[in-house]
C-alpha cells in the first residue's frame, strides 16, 4: 500500500475496478443508482464516503459489503499491525 493511503481510497479502487470490468463507467452507475455522473465522481474522488454509498456500488457489482472489504484488505499486508 502507498504510504497514507487510506483504508477507504483502497475500497473505492477494489469497486471502481470491478465495476470498470462490467463496463460501468460513472454515466452508468449514476444512472442505475439515480444519482448524477457527477455526485459519483465525488464520491470516487473524496476521502470519505457514507457506508450506504458503498453498499449501493457493491450491489452494483454483485459484491457484499464486508467481501469488498476483504479483497481491500489483502491488498493492505500492513493490516494485521493495524488492528
Amino acid at each position: 500500500m502507498e504510504p497514507g493511503k487510506s483504508q477507504i481510497k483502497i475500497l473505492t479502487e477494489v469497486l471502481r475496478e470491478f465495476l470498470r470490468a462490467r463496463g460501468l463507467g460513472p454515466r452508468d452507475i449514476a444512472k442505475q443508482l439515480g444519482v448524477s455522473e457527477r455526485t459519483v465522481m465525488r464520491w470516487f474522488a473524496s476521502k470519505t464516503i457514507d457506508s450506504a454509498v458503498l453498499e449501493r456500488l457493491c450491489a452494483l457489482v454483485g459484491l457484499s459489503f464486508v467481501r469488498a472489504m476483504h479483497i481491500g484488505g489483502r491488498r493492505w499486508p500492513d493490516m494485521d499491525s493495524v488492528i
